[in-house]
């Protein structure tokens, strides 16, 4: 049998503080564990939370948030100057640029262009921020451990 413990890839965030147990590391900072068995009963998901990653995370995604925002405010403000960007594909094409640009905080958004009467023109660009469950945003400084190594407890892991 190989030893294997990774950092897992998954993109799901869960962490459930009520089941966690806290343990400092080497290098004297707290961290929280939580461990679970996974359902073929093969390996061990060891889901951590550290404070300092919760703060450098939180950092991260609002800087991200901040520069997406002030995208649409850009493109929202052109509608109402004189030589702004009216038409509609021409804006769907910007906001797909700019969602592209923003490390996956756009999924977070729910941005609606208004057409006009004939359709062509935009007369409005309005968005709302919607958390996507599970990710960085609402849950941050949470990453995840996977181990074949199911006798361990979450301090030897």
């Amino acid at each position: 049998m190989v030893l294997v413990s990774v950092v897992s890839r998954e993109r799901n965030h869960q962490f459930d503080e009520s089941l966690a147990v806290e343990t400092t590391t080497a290098s004297q900072q707290t961290i929280k564990l939580q461990r679970v068995l996974s359902e073929d009963g093969m390996e061990v998901r060891l889901y951590c939370h550290s404070q300092a990653r919760q703060e450098k995370e939180a950092a991260m995604s609002a800087r991200f948030s901040q520069r997406f925002e002030a995208g649409l405010v850009k493109l929202a403000e052109g509608l109402h100057k004189p030589r702004g960007e009216k038409r509609q594909e021409k804006l769907l094409q910007r906001i797909g640029r700019l969602q592209e640009k923003s490390h996956g905080v756009s999924r977070h958004y729910r941005v609606e262009l208004t057409p006009d009467a004939s359709g062509v023109k935009a007369v409005a660009l309005t968005w709302e921020k919607l958390p996507v469950n599970g990710t960085q945003l609402t849950h941050p400084g949470v990453y995840c451990l996977r181990t074949n190594q199911l006798d361990w407890d979450e301090a030897t892991l």
